[in-house]
C-alpha cells in the first residue's frame, strides 16, 4: 500500500546498497588515476552529488591532479634557476678581478637575500672590495687590466662610501631599502624620490671624507621631492560629425524661407488663422457621439432610478427535477454496438496515410472516381502514388509536402459496425497530435516499413516507431495490429517478414502487449487490407477482419456521463463540440457542465452514426450540439476540456498526486523537474513538487521518499501544472485519468491521476512556484 508522508524533505539517509555502490565507484575512479589529488571526501561527495557518474569524476581527478604537478614542476624549475644564478655569482673570472669582485659582490647579495641574510649591503661592500693579499713576486703577473669609465665610476662611489660615516650611509641605505618589496605602482610614484637618491650619490661621490655625518643627514631632509605628474585617464571624445541632413532637420528654419514680400506674408496669416477658426469647434463625428452617450447615460440614470437595492439577485437555473427519458436498460440502447476507434501510427513515410486510404476504398466508402480524379490532381505535383493517402491528408500543406501534421479522421459503417480510424502524424514535431490521436483509440494498427533499412530507420536511433508504440501503451491501448507495409515491393519475402516481427514483437512484449497481430500487407494494391492476398504461407485474417473481432474499450453506460471533448466548433445559438463517450449516456434536453471552465449547457441536438438521435451511449463518437444557460459564456470551450454530468462535474485543478512510470531516460527525475504534460488534446508544464515512494510492479511501496527516479521504475510523485485544466481520478475514469511527461523532445514517461487538491495553485509561472508545499488539508479523496 502506498502512504502517504506530507513531511517531505529533500533526502534521506544513505542506505547499506548505496554506500556500497558508492565505495565501489570510490575503488573505479582511484585506480583510474594513479596518484590521484584529490582527496576520497571531495570524490565521495561528487560522485554523491552525480548519481555515481563514475567518467565525470574520473575527468576531474585527472584534470586536478595534472594541474597539480604542473605547479609541483614549476616551483621546481624556479628553485634550481636560482640556485644557479647564485654559484654563477659566486665564481669571478680571472680576467678583471676588480670586477669579478663586484659581480661576485651582486651574487653574494642576490644569494644573501634569497638565504635571508639580514647584514648591511655596506658591510659585504667593504669585504668585497678589500684587497687580499699577495706577494711581490706576484705582483706582475696578477695585476688587473685597465678598468672601463663605468667601472671607474662605481669604484670611485663605492670609495666615497668607505671614506663616509656611518650615518650617511645609513641614510642612503635607508632611503633604497624603501622601494624594496613595493609594488610596481609604488615604485612608480616615487620617482622623484628616487631621483633624490641619485642626487645624494652623486653628492656623495663629490664630497671628502672631511664631511660630517650630521651634514649629509641634513641634504637629505632638506631634499624635497617633487610632486609626480597627473596622468589623464579621461577618454577621448568620440562625438560623431554632424552630417548635412542631420543639420538640416536640427537646424532651425532661415529667415529666407519665409515669404519675402509683405502682402504674400499677410495673407499668408489670414490663411492660417481662417483655418484655425474653422477647426476650433467640435467635428460632426464628434457631435454624434456627444449626443449618444448623452441617451446612454440618461438611460443609465432611469434604470438606477428604477433599482431595488432590496432586491435578490436571479437564482441559477434549477434542474434539480430533471430526470433522464431513456434509460441504459432499454433495448434501443443495448442494440448498439459500440464504435470502434483505430488510430495509424508509426515512423514518417512508412504509408499510413495509403494504407487507410485504401482501406475506405475497398470497404466502399470512397469510390474508384474519386480515387482517379486525385490521382490525376497528384499527378500534377509529381505525387501519382499519394492518390490513396489524399483521402487522408486533406489539407494542401500535407499534400505538398506529404507529410500528416494533423489527426485526421474518417468515420464509416462496415457490415453494421462504426469504425473511426485516425491517421496520426508520424514526424517526430507531431508528437502532440499522435497522443491526442491515441487518447480516443480503442486499437493501434503500427504501420511499418519492410523495405531495405526503412524498418530499422524507423525502429532503432531517433526513428518514431518505439516511441509511438510506448505512447499507445501509455494512453491504455490494449491491442495491437503490426501491418508490415510495402510486402509487394519485397514479393511477400517471408524471411523479412519473419525478421521484423522478431525485432518488433520482442520490444512488444518487454513494453506489456501480449494480443498483437502481424500482417504482411500493400497499402498501394490493397493486399491483405481488406481483401485476402493469395499467399502461400500467411494463411491469418486481413487488417479490417482483425479490427471487425476487437471490442469497445468504454466504461459501463451506467457509470457518470463522461465526454472528451476532441474538436469544437461555433454554431448558430451556440456551439457544437465533438469527442467520443468514455462513460454514461447523453440525451436531449440533458444539462451538462463543461469543465475546467465549468460553463453549463443543455445539448439540443445529438449527432451519431452520420445521422441525429435522441441519445448515445458509451463508446460512440458524438456531435452535441449546445445551449449555454445563465449566461455562460460558450466560446471558452477548448479541446481538451470534459463535458460531464450537471450533478457531476469532473474536477478541476494544478495540483495533483500521480503514479508515474519512467521509460529509458538520459537523466534522472528530481524534486523540481520541468516537463511537459500531455493528456488528450491538453499540453502543459508540469514539475515535480514532490517524491513520495517507489513502488513494485503490484502497486506496493519498496522505498520511501526517494531521492530521485530512474528509468523503469514507478513513483508515487506530486505534480503541479501551469494551467488549470480538467483532472478526473484512475479509480472514476481510467481513460480520462492518463497523461503522458515529456522532455527535451522524447517521452519520458506515463502516469495516471490519483488524488486532485481542492484548491489550485496560483501560478502565472511554473518557474515561480514554491516547490515542496504540501497538499491542503481539506484535498479531494
Amino acid at each position: 500500500m502506498v502512504h502517504y508522508d506530507d513531511d517531505m524533505d529533500i533526502g534521506s539517509d544513505m542506505d547499506p546498497e548505496e554506500e556500497e555502490k558508492l565505495d565501489d565507484a570510490l575503488k573505479e575512479v582511484l585506480q583510474s588515476v594513479p596518484g590521484c589529488s584529490v582527496d576520497k571526501q571531495t570524490i565521495k561527495d561528487m560522485l554523491w552529488d552525480s548519481y555515481y557518474d563514475v567518467d565525470a569524476a574520473i575527468a576531474y581527478c585527472v584534470d586536478k591532479t595534472a594541474k597539480a604537478q604542473k605547479v609541483e614542476q614549476m616551483k621546481k624549475e624556479q628553485i634550481d634557476k636560482k640556485n644557479e644564478d647564485a654559484i654563477a655569482a659566486e665564481r669571478p673570472t680571472g680576467a678583471a678581478k676588480g670586477a669579478g669582485k663586484l659581480s661576485a659582490l651582486r651574487g653574494s647579495s642576490k644569494l644573501a637575500s634569497l638565504r635571508g641574510n639580514k647584514s648591511s649591503s655596506l658591510d659585504s661592500l667593504k669585504k668585497s672590495v678589500s684587497p687580499e693579499p699577495e706577494s711581490p713576486g706576484s705582483a706582475e703577473s696578477t695585476a688587473s687590466p685597465p678598468l672601463s669609465k663605468l667601472a671607474k665610476l662605481r669604484q670611485s662611489r663605492l670609495n666615497n662610501l668607505k671614506s663616509g660615516s656611518s650615518s650617511e650611509s645609513s641614510a642612503l641605505e635607508a632611503l633604497k631599502s624603501r622601494d624594496r618589496g613595493a609594488s610596481k605602482l609604488a615604485r612608480m610614484g616615487r620617482r622623484t624620490e628616487a631621483a633624490s637618491v641619485a642626487a645624494l650619490e652623486n653628492a656623495g661621490a663629490a664630497a671628502t671624507t672631511k664631511d660630517s655625518a650630521d651634514h649629509v643627514k641634513e641634504r637629505v631632509n632638506n631634499t624635497t621631492p617633487k610632486p609626480a605628474p597627473l596622468v589623464d585617464y579621461t577618454f577621448p571624445s568620440r562625438a560623431a560629425v554632424a552630417t548635412p541632413f542631420g543639420n538640416l532637420l536640427t537646424s532651425p528654419i532661415p529667415f529666407t524661407h519665409r515669404p519675402a514680400n509683405p502682402t504674400v506674408r499677410a495673407k499668408a496669416a489670414e490663411s492660417a488663422k481662417a483655418s484655425a477658426k474653422s477647426f476650433a469647434g467640435p467635428s460632426p463625428d464628434d457631435i454624434v457621439l456627444a449626443k449618444q452617450q448623452q441617451a446612454k447615460i440618461g438611460a443609465l440614470t432611469s434604470n438606477l432610478g428604477n433599482l431595488n437595492i432590496a432586491q435578490t439577485p436571479a437564482a441559477k437555473t434549477d434542474f434539480s427535477k430533471w430526470k433522464p427519458k431513456i434509460q441504459p436498460q432499454d433495448s434501443a440502447v443495448t442494440a448498439i454496438t459500440p464504435s470502434l476507434n483505430a488510430v495509424a501510427v508509426g515512423h514518417v513515410d512508412a504509408g499510413k496515410s495509403t494504407l487507410l486510404g485504401r482501406l475506405l476504398h475497398d470497404t466502399g466508402v470512397v469510390s474508384s472516381h474519386q480515387v482517379e480524379k486525385l490521382a490525376k490532381s497528384a499527378s500534377e505535383i509529381g505525387k501519382k502514388s499519394f492518390s490513396y493517402a489524399w483521402l487522408m491528408d486533406q489539407t494542401d500543406e500535407e499534400r505538398e509536402n506529404g507529410v500528416t501534421v494533423d489527426i485526421s479522421v474518417r468515420e464509416f459503417s462496415y457490415e453494421s459496425r462504426e469504425y473511426f480510424i485516425l491517421d496520426a502524424p508520424g514526424h517526430y514535431n507531431f508528437v502532440p497530435n499522435m497522443i491526442a490521436g491515441a487518447s480516443q483509440a480503442d486499437v493501434a494498427i503500427v504501420v511499418l516499413d519492410s523495405l531495405a533499412d526503412a524498418f530499422e530507420r524507423g525502429f532503432f536511433a531517433d526513428g518514431q516507431t518505439k516511441e509511438h508504440a510506448l505512447l499507445c501503451r501509455a494512453m491504455g491501448v490494449n491491442h495491437v495490429i503490426i501491418a508490415v507495409n510495402k510486402m509487394d515491393q519485397l514479393k511477400f519475402d517471408q524471411t523479412r517478414f519473419d525478421e521484423i516481427s522478431d525485432q518488433m514483437g520482442l520490444f512488444l512484449s518487454k513494453i506489456g502487449y501480449s494480443d498483437v497481430q502481424f500482417v504482411p500487407c500493400s497499402g498501394f494494391t490493397g493486399a491483405n487490407i481488406v481483401k485476402k492476398q493469395d499467399i502461400s504461407w500467411y494463411h491469418d485474417k486481413t487488417i479490417m477482419a482483425t479490427l471487425q473481432g476487437i471490442p469497445s474499450a468504454v466504461s459501463s453506460d451506467e457509470n457518470a456521463l463522461k465526454l472528451d471533448i476532441f474538436n469544437v466548433k461555433s454554431s448558430f445559438g451556440g456551439v457544437t463540440v465533438s469527442g467520443r463517450l468514455f462513460a454514461g449516456m447523453v440525451q436531449i434536453d440533458q444539462p451538462v457542465v463543461i469543465s475546467p471552465g465549468n460553463q453549463v449547457a443543455i445539448v439540443r441536438n445529438i449527432g451519431v452514426d452520420l445521422g441525429s438521435r435522441n441519445f448515445a451511449k458509451a463508446g460512440e463518437n458524438v456531435n452535441l450540439s449546445l445551449e449555454a444557460v445563465d449566461g455562460c459564456d460558450l466560446e471558452l470551450i477548448k479541446a481538451g476540456d470534459i463535458l460531464a454530468q450537471y450533478s457531476d462535474p469532473v474536477r478541476r485543478g494544478n495540483k495533483f498526486r500521480a503514479r508515474v512510470t519512467l521509460f529509458d531516460v538520459d537523466l534522472p527525475v528530481l524534486k523540481g523537474t520541468q516537463c511537459d504534460f500531455y493528456r488528450s488534446r491538453v499540453s502543459s508544464v508540469a514539475v515535480f513538487s514532490k517524491l513520495y515512494s517507489l513502488l513494485d510492479k503490484q502497486g506496493n511501496t519498496i522505498k520511501e521518499k526517494p531521492r530521485f527516479v530512474d528509468k523503469g521504475q514507478t513513483a508515487f510523485v506530486e505534480l503541479i501544472l501551469s494551467d488549470n485544466i480538467a483532472l478526473e481520478l484512475e479509480k472514476e475514469n481510467k481513460h480520462l485519468s492518463r497523461f503522458v511527461l515529456r522532455r527535451d523532445g522524447k517521452t519520458i514517461g506515463f502516469g495516471s491521476v490519483v488524488k486532485v487538491a481542492r484548491n489550485p495553485v496560483d501560478t502565472s509561472q511554473v518557474e515561480k512556484i514554491q516547490i515542496g508545499e504540501d497538499l491542503d488539508e481539506d484535498e479531494e479523496d
